[in-house]
C-alpha cells in the first residue's frame, strides 16, 4: 500500500485533509511506476503551501462572497485622499461586512436586528448611513441632505449610492462624503460603548479633523 493512502485510510488525517478531497485522492489509480507520494497544496499555483493561500481559502469558506461581487469602479474609493483606514472601512462598508445587527442575527447570533440607537427599523448598513433618524442631523449639518435625499429617491442600494455620490461629486466633496461615513460609524459606536455625545456637529468636527490631518 502507498504511503500516501494508507495515511489517508488509516491516519490522523482529518484536520489537514478535506474529505472530499480525501474521496477524490483515494479513487485515483495507482502509478505504473514507482513514483513516491507527495504531498501537493491544492490552493496555490505551485502546490505549495503558503500562509496567504490558506487565509484566502479560510475566508472562502467562512463567507459566502456570492453577494460581496460588486461591479463598479472601486479606484473612486481607492484614489480618494482620505486615510487609508477609511477607505479600507469604507470597503468594508459597501461589501456588506461591517458588524451591524442585522448582518450579525443572519450569521446566527441571538441579537435583535433592530437598530441600537432607534430600535425601529432593522440595522443594515442603508439604515445606518442613510435611514436612521440620527444619522439625517448630520448629513444636514453638512449641507448635503438635499443631494442624499435625491438619490435615495433613484437608487436601490447603498453601495450604488456611494458610487453614484462620488462619480457626481469628486474630490473634495467627495472625500468629505466618506469621512462623514468613517465619523458616523465611530461615533456610533460611542455613543453605545461610552455614551458620547449625539449631536450631528461632533461628526462633522471629527471628519473634518480627521481628513485635514
Amino acid at each position: 500500500m502507498r504511503p500516501l493512502v494508507a495515511f489517508l485510510e488509516f491516519g490522523s488525517h482529518r484536520s489537514i485533509v478535506f474529505p472530499t478531497d480525501r474521496t477524490c485522492i483515494l479513487k485515483l489509480p495507482p502509478p505504473s511506476d514507482s513514483a513516491t507520494d507527495k504531498l501537493f497544496w491544492h490552493w496555490s499555483p505551485n502546490g505549495s503551501y503558503s500562509i496567504k493561500s490558506s487565509y484566502k481559502l479560510i475566508m472562502n469558506r467562512l463567507v459566502s462572497t456570492t453577494h460581496l461581487e460588486i461591479d463598479a469602479d472601486w479606484q473612486r474609493i481607492w484614489k480618494t485622499n482620505i486615510p487609508y483606514k477609511a477607505r479600507f472601512f469604507v470597503w468594508r462598508v459597501l461589501r456588506g461586512i461591517i458588524p451591524a445587527r442585522g448582518a450579525l442575527q443572519k450569521r446566527g447570533l441571538q441579537i435583535s436586528a433592530l437598530c441600537s440607537l432607534c430600535n425601529r427599523n432593522t440595522e443594515n448598513t442603508w439604515h445606518v448611513f442613510v435611514g436612521c433618524p440620527y444619522v439625517s442631523p448630520v448629513w444636514t449639518e453638512a449641507t448635503l441632505g438635499n443631494v442624499i435625499d435625491n438619490m435615495i429617491d433613484t437608487t436601490d442600494s447603498f453601495s450604488a449610492l456611494v458610487f453614484r455620490f462620488l462619480k457626481e461629486n469628486p474630490h473634495p466633496v467627495g472625500d468629505r462624503f466618506l469621512m462623514i461615513l468613517w465619523s458616523v460609524w465611530h461615533r456610533r459606536n460611542d455613543i453605545l460603548w461610552n455614551d458620547g455625545p449625539r449631536d450631528p456637529v461632533s461628526v462633522i468636527k471629527r471628519a473634518n479633523s480627521i481628513l485635514s490631518e
